[in-house]
């Protein structure tokens, strides 16, 4: 194979984050066959073969011959595994599938501005991952190499689905945004007679309204005052929606909102959230709750109030602070990942963070470990209480 030509795929790892077959099978035949790209497969030797007399096999070989072949590729495809963080070593694109959903993507993932992951539709594993969807995104990043950064947060966003040559994207702010975005001129324009203030539904939209986020905190320290602004927004749950239903929202919609979004833009851009408030949303409305949060230019630094945030289908009370250094994304959402968060935390010095964590999953269900996690932190806590009061005693004349 000539170097700078060929794919290199590497189909397989463990059960729990494999792909079908079939659908590897679809995506190297249309490389060969569709888009004139020879497909080298690497791995171990051991599992049944694909794409017999179409494709070429390169098992079992040396890690440094591995590693030299996947350096001259012209794109490497492949599953949570070592060799896609090998991959991830060199500018090449490439292109990682998750698709069972089995843990939030972002915990461990490979470290390369060329990163085009793909998640599964609904994000824990509801549905597979579309061939289709995959050989659209295959096609673009050997076209452009690096992903679209997001245009809230700059960071690489993970792919929903690749389609009619539309790309969706989720970013770990929170944000859905399609790519291309439609071309238009003009900016934004923030109605302020309104009590209310709406979100920008367009890609090209946003850098003005972070601009208006600005300039309303900025003209408040001039005259040495506060201002005091508040946003309403739809909140689209992600666990669980089909990548379809955002698409099929026609060229009016380009931007969808998640909490975590509007959280993020509004403390990107100094504000300070104080109080947010949801309701259900209407029965085949698409998304599932609409929020009011309100936002103060001038923050304190010992306020941590409490916010209505949702998580999964339900509203919940936290911490300010939890939600920022934590919670975001709704990334902890199964029980057992939000448990393991709270009791790490407890480990690792948050004693505080963790325990309220550990209690709130103890709400949702109760479990044996579960309890007895809750236990235990609130025992460490007491511990610490009476270690800390002792020295204090010692330590006085």
């Amino acid at each position: 194979m000539i170097a700078g030509e060929y794919c290199v795929v590497a189909p397989h790892t463990f059960p729990g984050k494999m792909w079908v077959d079939e659908s590897w099978e679809h995506v190297m035949t249309e490389c060969v066959e569709k888009m004139s790209t020879p497909v080298l497969l690497i791995g171990l030797p051991g599992y049944p073969s694909l794409c017999q007399g179409v494709v070429q096999e390169a098992l079992g070989l040396p890690l440094h011959i591995v590693a030299g072949l996947i350096s001259k590729a012209r794109c490497f495809i492949g599953l949570d595994s070592g060799l896609t963080h090998l991959a991830a070593s060199y500018d090449i694109p490439i292109i990682t599938l998750n698709p069972q959903g089995k843990f939030p993507p972002f915990l461990i993932e490979a470290q390369s501005p060329m990163r085009w992951t793909h998640l599964t539709p609904g994000i824990y594993g509801s549905q597979t991952i579309s061939y289709e969807s995959v050989l659209a995104i295959v096609k673009r990043a050997i076209q452009e190499g690096i992903p679209e950064g997001c245009p809230l947060c700059s960071e690489i966003p993970y792919v929903l689905i690749g389609k009619n040559d539309k790309r969706l994207f989720l970013c770990r702010c929170g944000l859905v945004f399609l790519s291309p975005s439609i071309t238009r001129h003009g900016q934004a324009t923030i109605d302020r007679s309104k009590e209310m203030i709406s979100l920008p539904r367009h890609v090209s939209d946003l850098r003005a309204f972070q601009d208006w986020l600005n300039q309303q905190r900025e003209q408040a320290l001039e005259r040495e005052g506060d201002a005091d602004i508040r946003v309403h927004f739809e909140h689209w749950r992600l666990t669980g929606t089909d990548p379809d239903t955002f698409l099929s929202c026609g060229p009016e919609q380009e931007v969808w909102w998640t909490w975590d979004a509007v959280y993020q833009v509004l403390a990107k851009n100094g504000w300070h959230v104080m109080e947010s408030r949801g309701q259900p949303a209407s029965r085949g409305q698409g998304f599932l709750y609409s929020f009011t949060i309100r936002a103060i230019s001038i923050g304190w630094e010992d306020n941590d109030p409490a916010l209505q945030r949702p998580w999964g289908a339900r509203l919940v009370w936290f911490r300010r602070s939890l939600c920022e250094r934590w919670l975001c994304w709704e990334s902890f959402e199964r029980n057992n990942e939000l448990e393991g968060l709270g009791w790490m935390l407890v480990n690792e010095g948050f004693e505080r963070d963790g325990r309220d964590i550990l209690r709130f999953v103890a709400t949702l269900g109760l479990r044996g470990r579960t309890i007895g996690r809750v236990i235990r932190s609130e025992l460490k806590a007491l511990a610490a209480g009476f270690r800390n009061s002792s020295k204090t005693v010692a330590e006085v004349p």
